[in-house]
């Protein structure tokens, strides 16, 4: 299914106001888009600046909500938050049930008007892979709730590309940082947590060692990379990885950092439990092969763009969850 612009293409994103999710709105306006943010923070956006912009309060989990926000939408993005990351009693492999109602029914609104959908994966999916970069036919064996999740997810959406036909494309996101994520949510990794820590002029914890290699993803890219995907025909069910290639250690990162900012930082190393992965590096070749997608901000003109707006600006600091 194509789906380039058209005249009052509609994008339906969960998740709108979240991090990612208000990025990308944001770019859409600029594409000249209608934009649906579904998102449970929703009741508090009365108003916007941009008349293409529509804000809904409710969740994926219910049929009546989802019936109305998939109308005339040409594409959903679903950018919703992790039920795992939120809620850390829950447990995706012990209790699977909910989180495999709320993905049936996204599925199963899209299914229903032939809307294909885009959705956030995880690199947490793969586990402990050991190769030096994870490429996406390594085997997907989650060691966490939340790869757990992520993986009931992409295994929903390979059924109903099966049983109904629908296009998805799952993104397997590695690191995603940028200035605009909330130090406070949950979901955010360990760069954006170091910048906070030198803007407030606290120590930078380090769990473990330093030494575990991540690949650091810039918010624009991702941005960029779905906005390539809603401009082309898509088809199958399809897994990418959203990566750089290049793995960092969280020392360097803090290093980065300190050059960045022209401070000098204190570590504090905390022993903690290890999550049991070493390395997550992603490999960036079927991205590029298969869409033209590369990742053009380095971890270097990421972190300095970082940390320029939050030291510069520090209503931007607050950040999106």
């Amino acid at each position: 299914m194509s789906l380039g612009k058209t005249l009052l293409s509609k994008i339906l994103i969960t998740g709108g106001l979240g991090f990612i999710g208000g990025a990308l709105a944001e770019k859409l306006a600029v594409d000249d888009y209608d934009i649906c943010c579904l998102d449970p923070k929703a009741a508090a956006m009365r108003t916007t600046a941009m008349p293409c912009m529509e804000y809904m309060a409710g969740s994926i989990s219910d049929d009546a909500t989802l019936k109305v926000a998939f109308e005339g939408a040409v594409a959903c993005v679903h950018l919703a938050g992790s039920s795992v990351i939120e809620n850390p009693r829950l447990n995706a492999e012990t209790s699977p049930e909910p989180f495999l109602e709320a993905a049936s029914r996204l599925f199963a609104a899209a299914a229903h008007r032939n809307v294909p959908v885009i959705y956030a994966s995880s690199a947490t999916v793969y586990g402990q892979v050991g190769a030096e970069l994870i490429k996406e036919s390594d085997l997907a064996a989650p060691i966490n709730a939340h790869g757990e999740e992520k993986l009931i997810f992409e295994t929903l959406a390979h059924q109903f590309n099966i049983s109904h036909g629908l296009p998805t494309v799952g993104l397997r996101m590695f690191n995603i940082y940028g200035a605009n994520q909330s130090p406070a949510s949950p979901y955010c990794g360990v760069l954006r947590l170091a910048v906070q820590a030198v803007a407030d002029r606290e120590p930078v914890t380090i769990h473990g060692d330093g030494s575990h290699l991540r690949d650091f993803v810039h918010v624009d890219d991702v941005v960029r990379f779905i906005r390539m995907l809603l401009a082309r025909p898509l088809s199958g069910a399809e897994r990418v990885n959203v990566c750089t290639g290049r793995g960092l250690s969280v020392n360097d990162v803090v290093s980065m950092v300190a050059v960045a900012s022209g401070c000098n930082i204190e570590k504090t190393f905390v022993d903690t439990v290890s999550d049991g992965v070493a390395s997550s590096v992603g490999d960036p070749g079927f991205a590029r092969d298969r869409y033209g997608f590369e990742a053009a901000i380095s971890a270097e003109m990421g972190i300095a763009d970082t940390v320029s707006a939050v030291f510069g600006a520090p209503g931007r600091a607050r950040g999106r969850a």
